[in-house]
C-alpha cells in the first residue's frame, strides 16, 4: 500500500518523515477558502 500526502505542507512532511513513514507528495490544486462557509471564522 502506498501513503500519498495531498498536502503541500512542510510540516506535514516532517511530521510523515519522522515517523519513518515511506510516501510521496501530491499536492492538492483546492481552493480550500472556497469551501468553507462565509461564517467560519478568519485565521
Amino acid at each position: 500500500m502506498s501513503l500519498v500526502l495531498a498536502s503541500g505542507s512542510a510540516i506535514r512532511r516532517q511530521v510523515l518523515t519522522a515517523a519513518g513513514l515511506d510516501f510521496e507528495v501530491e499536492v492538492a490544486r483546492v481552493d480550500e477558502e472556497g469551501l468553507k462557509p462565509a461564517s467560519a471564522p478568519k485565521a
